[in-house]
């Protein structure tokens, strides 16, 4: 029994006094009216149905325990089958599969008749086991999270465990998926208890690999091909690498190379094309015997080769040796053309235009262009100047306002890439800065702040496109250090010119850059982690700042810093080309294809995106023609399907397919749009070359559910353990019932009254 008082304590015991006190008073008058003895019983009688509704107010209730609900606790057992679980470890003459059946067997035995048990294998798939067989272990991967979601049922009165046998290898996703599993699986009280089954194994295994699979690269121009190549395991093992494709040079088409566990080795081939069009590079490394898989020998890299240049117009508000040197530079680039508008004063802006094809295109010429358009600004009498006959002058003109050059939608088609130096704030009104907007969200263009913020007075509307924003600061010298976002997104060229950036020249920087909300991914950075190359998406294109003034100096290294020379050229020609490659509907584009990834896997399904400007419903819906480039087979044609609510994204999805390299095309595709994507469909061999147990993520789910790591070696422990946990698990359910509901305590209270009143009247009391 337990009280539930109906009324606050201290008015419970105000009303006690007070009956008390009246109780005690009724008695004292009443002293000469009966025998004492008769007396005393009938002031006990009254005390005592006083006490009846004080004892009410406290609420007594019975508290009955309920009877357990019907059916069995269930302990699932979930058996790892995937590749990595055939291994045999030292010391073990069973394979780990082996190890989890036995043990699985033996749990059975010991969990008895009062459990219910169900026995689940799992790899990629969840399934049944049949314990009577011995299982295979050749699942091509291991999704833990899936096991586990399918695992945790959400009605099991009597409560419920699972039991994890695996080696907690993850590779299906991130290991969080696992985690957040095992976070729901507590959610519907079901305890996970891992039980790692293997040793730390050494893997022997060599790889080839490329960081930026996706290349742009110009007709007639050379082009730069970059894979490394890494090993696990190996120590000074010569391997041979060969290049194939279209144009290669001879001297790089083969290579002998050593590799060594302890280093990576960077493999560089050169290739020009004359014909526009997408190009399939490949590079294949020798197998060494003993390695884990030669899946991983060879990668591929897909070069689109354009006939008509980049188009990247700067805008320099206050001419300065950085934009000086980045025009030249841009200048010398054969995929590059560009276009310069450089403010001289409020009524007077000078405009080049700097290209000419590769086979007129040297420094020397360009520097000389500089100088003559240098000189023409010069001249206040000059207007106007046109190029010459030898098609190697650039040609420029002297503007009254920058609205001839950027002052239309239209106008702003013919650039990928703008590209904005210090006080542009002529450039920028509110009508230009909202035709930015639109031509970077919309169109796909790319917006580089090449020396911090452009304005002096950052507007609201320009800076929310930017991925940072400025504080202000003492002018301070920064040096650059490239980030892992940098090694990882591919738009550095040369691993080892990358390394060198810190030992450049440092810059200056007389404001604060902080990164802003949103996706915002730091390339270079420098003391303190300060942003000095930062980009963000920004609707279909991307927003650049590149912080610090100084950078010329980078062009211009004393001979010490030979090995650096092509720096300069790397940081900037490099971004542009990268900037390109990335967006998928460039301006000036109607329609683009590209593959949702440059690697499939053969057992995901493989696909691909078709970006259409200005799709409307009703529309006809374009068709894909996949082929596989190295194998003869008919191409099979795959029509598009609308990608949800987003107008203008349709995607054709080729399934599930086999091991090879494959070509997408889109039918009837116009020559401006990007209508080819290649990919590669590859066997999985994630569970060749990961074989140590990770009994970190074990550990992290037993403690994530609820659960334990249990050890394999005690099953009686085991058993002990979970039926524990099930039991202290069972929530302890009761009946509660009140005094009011129970029929004797109302006949016991009248019957007490009625005696009472009675006696006190026989006796002649009021």
């Amino acid at each position: 029994m337990e009280f539930q008082p109906s009324v606050a304590l201290p008015t419970w015991i105000f009303l006690a006094v007070l009956f008390l006190v009246t109780w005690a008073a009724y008695g004292y008058r009443s002293r000469n009216r009966i025998g004492s003895g008769r007396r005393i019983g009938v002031m006990l009688l009254m005390l005592l149905v006083g006490c009846v509704p004080l004892a009410l107010l406290l609420n007594p209730v019975w508290v009955d325990p309920v009877a357990p609900p019907e059916g069995k606790p269930l302990v699932t057992i979930l058996v790892d089958t995937s590749a990595s679980m055939s291994v045999n470890d030292d010391g073990n003459d069973a394979t780990r599969i082996d190890q989890a059946t036995s043990l699985a067997k033996t749990l059975v035995d010991r969990f008895g008749p009062t459990y219910e048990h169900q026995i689940i294998s799992f790899a990629g798939e969840s399934s049944g086991l049949d314990l009577t067989s011995t299982p295979v272990a050749d699942g091509s991967s291991t999704d833990v999270a899936a096991a586990l979601t399918s695992a945790a049922q959400n009605d099991r009165p009597r409560g419920q465990a699972i039991v994890l046998m695996s080696d907690g290898i993850h590779n299906v996703g991130a290991a969080g998926r696992a985690i957040q599993a095992a976070r729901l699986a507590r959610g519907q009280a079901a305890p996970v208890f891992p039980i790692k089954f293997g040793g730390p194994q050494t893997v022997r295994n060599v790889s080839i690999s490329v960081k930026n699979v996706n290349r742009i690269a110009f007709v007639g121009a050379s082009f730069r091909l970059s894979a490394t190549a890494k090993t696990v395991g190996f120590r000074n093992v010569p391997i041979e690498v060969a290049w194939q494709g279209e144009s290669i040079e001879d001297d790089s088409r083969n290579q002998s190379i050593l590799v060594d566990s302890q280093t990576d080795v960077e493999v560089v081939a050169s290739a020009s094309v004359d014909k526009p069009g997408l190009y399939r590079y490949r590079v294949t490394a020798t197998g060494i015997p003993g390695e884990a898989t030669s899946v991983d020998n060879q990668a591929s890299v897909l070069v689109r080769v354009l006939d008509h240049p980049i188009g990247v117009l700067l805008l320099e508000g206050k001419p300065y040796w950085d934009s000086k040197f980045l025009a030249r530079n841009l200048a010398i680039d054969p995929s590059i053309e560009l276009e310069s508008l450089v403010m001289m004063r409020s009524d007077r802006y000078l405009h080049r235009r700097q290209y000419s094809p590769p086979a007129n295109r040297s420094s020397n010429e360009v520097a000389a262009n500089e100088v003559a358009a240098d000189e023409v600004a010069a001249d206040e009498s000059t207007a106007q100047s046109s190029q010459t006959g030898d098609n190697q002058q650039p040609s420029w003109q002297v503007l009254s306002s920058p609205q001839e050059v950027i002052g239309s939608a239209q106008a702003l088609q013919k650039y990928q890439v703008i590209v904005l130096g210090r006080d542009a704030e002529s450039f920028l009104d509110v009508e230009t800065v909202d035709r930015l907007r639109d031509w970077v969200a919309r169109e796909g263009g790319s917006l580089v702040c090449a020396r911090g913020t452009p304005q002096s007075d950052l507007s609201e509307k320009l800076g929310r496109m930017l991925p940072v924003r400025w504080s202000p600061q003492s002018e301070q010298r920064v040096r650059a250090t490239a980030t892992d976002v940098a090694q990882q997104e591919g738009w550095w060229s040369d691993d080892d010119s990358i390394d060198r950036l810190s030992a450049l020249p440092s810059l200056v920087t007389g404001q604060k850059p902080e990164l802003r909300g949103g996706l915002p991914r730091v390339l270079v950075a420098g003391q303190d982690k300060m942003p000095l190359l930062t980009y963000q998406p920004f609707g279909g294109g991307r927003t650049v700042v590149v912080e610090g003034a100084g950078m010329w100096r980078w062009a211009l290294l004393p001979p010490d810093y030979s090995a650096s020379d092509e720096t300069y050229a790397q940081v900037w020609n490099g971004l542009l080309h990268w900037l390109v490659s990335r967006v998928s509907l460039a301006p000036g584009t109607n329609r683009s294809l590209q593959s949702d990834r440059s690697v499939f896997n053969s057992e995901t399904p493989a696909a691909a995106t078709l970006l259409i400007r200005d799709f409307r419903s009703g529309d006809p819906i374009p068709t894909v023609r996949l082929e596989q480039v190295d194998v003869d087979s008919a191409p099979v044609d795959v029509v598009c399907e609308p990608a949800g609510d987003q107008p203008g994204v349709l995607r054709a999805r080729f399934g599930k397919l086999a091991a090879g390299h494959y070509r997408a095309t889109l039918v009837g595709a116009d020559p401006a749009d990007r209508s080819v994507t290649g990919f590669e469909v590859r066997e999985p061999t994630a569970e060749r070359l990961e074989l140590s147990p990770r009994e970190d993520i074990l550990l992290e789910i037993a403690s994530e559910s609820g659960g334990q790591m249990l050890n394999a070696n005690d099953a009686d422990a085991i058993v002990a353990r979970i039926d524990q946990q099930i039991t202290n698990g069972l929530p302890i359910e009761t009946r509660q019932t009140a005094a009011w509901d129970r029929w004797w305590v109302m006949v016991a209270i009248i019957g007490l009254w009625t005696t009472t009143w009675v006696l006190r009247r026989g006796n002649g009391l009021i």
